[in-house]
């Protein structure tokens, strides 16, 4: 992966394939698979120490002129990290509203746009800038987001699957087959 973001960065093209595959958004990819193999070995001190950090890039993040995976994908990659290492060391209690964004995290990734959208509309609508006006547009677009995901999780995700694992998943496994992987 980061071989082909090297190349892509050396070897710009016009060509969608390869503007796709050489991104530095692949950066993003590259840095979810370290959060995989390496988040379980950071202790929960650096982990604090990462989180906040993190959060403190992320919240910054509109001052600097940088790429988008420096901007974004870094901080958020250093949270994710710190969160799972707090978590594996038993640093943070079970919480039944972590586990239903967690269950309904695609449908909030793919319902985002709504937020996005609603989030920048009512920063503008309010007229606010600064701090204020970057505040309100970022917990308003993010509770936006997480509404419109937790409505397409119940309304759509849930009943989708359960509609394929009965009519798909269980005929495959009557045959023998495997039509649908959970």
């Amino acid at each position: 992966i980061g071989a082909l973001v090297v190349t892509g960065q050396l070897l710009p093209s016009d060509n969608a394939l390869w503007s796709t595959y050489t991104s530095l958004k692949m950066c993003e990819f590259l840095a979810g698979l370290l959060v995989a193999r390496y988040a379980l070995h950071v202790s929960r001190g650096w982990g604090i120490g990462l989180l906040l950090a993190g959060t403190i890039l992320l919240m910054s993040s509109d001052m600097v002129d940088a790429p988008s995976v420096v901007k974004w994908g870094l901080p958020s990659a250093m949270m994710v990290i710190g969160a799972i290492s707090i978590e594996w060391d038993n640093g943070v209690r079970e919480s039944k509203f972590a586990l239903m964004l967690g269950n309904a995290s695609y449908s909030i990734y793919l319902f985002q746009i709504i937020g996005l959208v609603a989030g920048s509309r009512l920063s503008h609508s309010l007229q606010l800038g600064g701090l204020a006006g970057f505040l309100v547009h970022i917990l308003g677009t993010m509770t936006i987001a997480i509404i419109a995901g937790l409505v397409a999780h119940h309304f759509l995700e849930l009943p989708m699957t359960r509609f394929l694992r009965r009519h798909f998943f269980a005929r495959g496994q009557e045959t023998g087959q495997v039509l649908v992987a959970s």
